[in-house]
């Protein structure tokens, strides 16, 4: 089995950056929907986390909750905080 960090360093990612994985899961809102046709919606939900959230982050790496403890990895983008 691959990891996510074999994954991202395979891609080129410092070992060094700073990065959070985050699973989203709102029984409110169709994440992966959003995701899929209106990315914008989408991050800006995943902007509006609890205030320093992503604090001295570097790189996010995004999933969307599944049943139970199953996740849909969404992807990988540089932080903005």
């Amino acid at each position: 089995m691959i990891t996510i960090q074999e994954l991202l360093y395979n891609r080129g990612l410092d070992k060094t950056a700073k990065v959070k994985l985050v699973r989203h899961k709102d029984k409110d809102f169709p994440l992966y929907h959003w995701y899929r046709y209106d990315k914008q919606k989408f991050l800006t939900y995943q902007s509006l986390q609890r205030e320093n959230r992503f604090k001295n982050t570097e790189y996010i790496v995004s999933f969307v909750g599944e049943e139970g403890k199953l996740s849909d990895l969404l992807g990988f983008l540089k932080s903005t905080k």
